[in-house]
């Protein structure tokens, strides 16, 4: 009888294994194409900072430099690009009473998935070159917003992934260098098409990247 048993339950096992049906989690998206970097791209856009340049490359590491419309050095950011994507290092400005700023370990900044209500939570440091050296520690948590077209006056973009970024100091910031809230739109093989802050909402007029020229 006990046998019996034990024969049924391994049939409907079996039966049931058979039914099954198998997701396959769809391939990691190439989350580099919607922040691509090469030492002489340029991008112009309607509001501050105007400009931004990738100055230089060392490896993997990059430079995206901004300008104000007098062409006045206003902020440094270093990347690190690595096989998933690239990475916020550091944050410098160009007035030298704001300290300039690394993050360990380094913040998400390209997309990372293009389905929306994705979400990040990332814990990090941020060490400040104040005159105490100060370390912060801060929560920022991305969300995937939309994936839409954008028309700016540089041109229509399809299939751009919006992302929201929060950040939040966990504990006495001081004064705030970095905004509490932005949205970026990403265009694939372009970068950020389209930025908005509580402040500022910034669009890309012309841009140069990998050879490409837009509009």
């Amino acid at each position: 009888m006990i046998a019996r048993i034990t024969v049924s339950f391994i049939i409907l096992a079996v039966f049931m294994i058979g039914c099954i049906k198998r997701v396959e989690r769809p391939p990691r998206m190439d989350s580099t194409r919607y922040f691509p970097l090469s030492e002489g791209d340029a991008f112009v856009y309607t509001a501050t900072p105007g400009e931004a340049i990738v100055t230089r490359q060392i490896d993997n590491l990059f430079t995206k430099t901004y300008y104000d419309s007098a062409g006045n050095e206003q902020a440094w950011e270093d990347y690190i690009l690595r096989n998933d994507g690239v990475y916020l290092n550091n944050l410098a400005f160009g007035d030298a009473r704001l300290p300039a700023v690394h993050f360990i370990p380094s913040l998400p900044f390209s997309p990372w998935s293009d389905f929306v209500g994705d979400t990040l939570l990332v814990t990090a440091t941020e060490i400040r070159s104040d005159s105490v050296n100060s370390h912060l520690r801060i929560q920022v948590e991305y969300e995937i917003m939309a994936v839409e077209r954008v028309t700016t006056p540089a041109g229509t973009f399809e299939d751009c992934i919006k992302v929201r970024m929060a950040y939040t100091p966990l504990g006495d910031a001081g004064q705030r260098l970095i905004a509490p809230e932005i949205y970026r739109w990403f265009a694939p093989d372009v970068g950020i098409v389209k930025f908005q802050t509580t402040l500022v909402t910034g669009e890309l007029t012309r841009a140069v990247v990998g050879g490409f020229v837009y509009p």
